[in-house]
């Protein structure tokens, strides 16, 4: 009798643990609705879920500051290059993300000098045609070329 007492208890404290508050619950999503990924502010649509680096890769382009006609930015290829777009002074030559951030190694030229550096930059925003990043305290905004 002891035995089948302790068993029953255990038994019940077991199913008890495993039935519990789950932190993993799962969340119903609507097809038609864009999924936000509150760690990354990534938005896909969740039909074509793709990871963050995928979401990076392409051509992003601003206005030109000092000829609104153009628009200047980056190309961020597969293979980790960089590339510029209407920027002969800024050459860029890497990339790589991490976390919430975008790092582009670039070459500055002007002055007789050449400067290569890392900028760091955090990924504010990112869908399929912005690119938001925070540098210091400003917010640089990206569209898909």
């Amino acid at each position: 009798m002891k035995i089948t007492l302790t068993l029953v208890i255990g038994i019940s404290l077991l199913l008890g643990s495993c039935h519990g508050n789950s932190k993993n619950k799962a969340k119903i999503v609507n097809d038609s609705q864009p999924n936000v990924n509150a760690d990354t502010n990534v938005v896909t649509d969740s039909n074509k879920a793709r990871s963050f680096d995928e979401m990076l890769y392409g051509s992003w382009v601003e206005p030109n500051p000092i000829n609104e006609k153009e628009v200047q930015g980056f190309r961020l290829n597969h293979d980790s290059l960089a590339t510029s777009i209407n920027m002969a002074t800024l050459l860029y030559k890497k990339w790589w993300a991490k976390d919430k951030y975008l790092f582009l190694v670039a070459e500055s030229k002007g002055n007789r000098q050449e400067i290569i550096d890392t900028a760091v930059y955090q990924v504010v925003h990112l869908d399929n045609n912005q690119l938001v990043l925070k540098d210091r305290n400003r917010l640089l905004t990206y569209q898909r070329k």
